[in-house]
């Protein structure tokens, strides 16, 4: 009986440690970060998307675009997703919502140039003067109708991006980075 109440008590402090540790690393990439969001899914009712790849984006960057990245960011989100409910469909026709994204550094899409295009920006000043290790980054995720072509969401999040990590870390901070950007992001509805 006492060993299982010990069993017990471990995995609890376990859980209540990893669950503080992400919300610590949460809350750490918050103080470094810009996040905003446009929504128009006030009256939408969907629970699945598909990928996007006419709006998926990365700025001409080496640094940004290897295809460790890209996995990372697709996982990263569709594990947020899950996690709201939403369900992953490789078809358009079986999907309620297209998913896209783009990922830029400074040196390659400037914080005037995102306004102009996307019209969102989350206005992260400056804040490292070590370039050779560190860079303002920006994640851009939209949301469309699959139905209606229309936009339903759009979110932007500048972070100081440490250029490099070691693929554990940089898993980590990408994981953080799309839970914080997708915070707001709806519950799933069904029709």
């Amino acid at each position: 009986m006492k060993k299982l109440l010990y069993c017990s008590l471990f995995f609890l402090f376990s859980t209540l440690f990893i669950h503080q540790a992400v919300l610590s690393s949460e809350q750490e990439l918050l103080a470094r970060t810009a996040v905003t969001s446009i929504s128009n899914m006030k009256n939408f009712k969907g629970s699945t998307y598909t990928w996007h790849k006419a709006t998926t984006q990365y700025y001409d960057s080496p640094k940004i675009g290897d295809p460790a990245l890209q996995g990372m960011l697709m996982k990263a989100i569709a594990n947020t997703l899950f996690e709201k409910g939403y369900e992953f469909h490789k078809n358009s026709w079986e999907s309620d919502m297209y998913i896209g994204y783009v990922a830029a550094l400074e040196s390659s899409l400037n914080s005037e140039d995102i306004s102009k295009i996307y019209g969102i920006n989350p206005g992260l000043p400056e804040m490292s003067s070590d370039l050779n290790k560190y860079e303002k980054g920006t994640l851009i995720i939209h949301v469309f109708d699959t139905k209606l072509g229309q936009l339903l969401w759009r979110g932007a999040l500048q972070a100081e991006v440490k250029l490099e990590n070691d693929p554990d870390a940089r898993w980590k901070r990408v994981q953080n980075a799309i839970n914080v950007l997708l915070r707001d992001f709806p519950i799933a509805e069904s029709e």
